[in-house]
């Protein structure tokens, strides 16, 4: 007689669907980001910053998108 679903071990995942998925709701989901996020996006990137970390740091977020 085969196992129960439950006794079974679950199937590993990098949980790239869940990511995805999360992703893909923050942007679209309800008519997308609100109109508050998208301004507090744009001043964060309007604003020069002084720390050297923080420059690198927006640096290499902005080549990974």
């Amino acid at each position: 007689m085969p196992k129960h679903i439950l006794d079974r071990s679950a199937p590993r995942t990098d949980g790239k669907l869940v990511v995805t998925f999360a992703e893909t709701a923050r942007n679209t989901g309800e008519g997308g980001p609100s109109s508050a996020t998208l301004e507090l996006q744009r001043r964060a990137q309007d604003r020069p910053t002084d720390n050297p970390r923080v420059r690198e740091y927006t640096r290499i977020e902005a080549q990974t998108r």
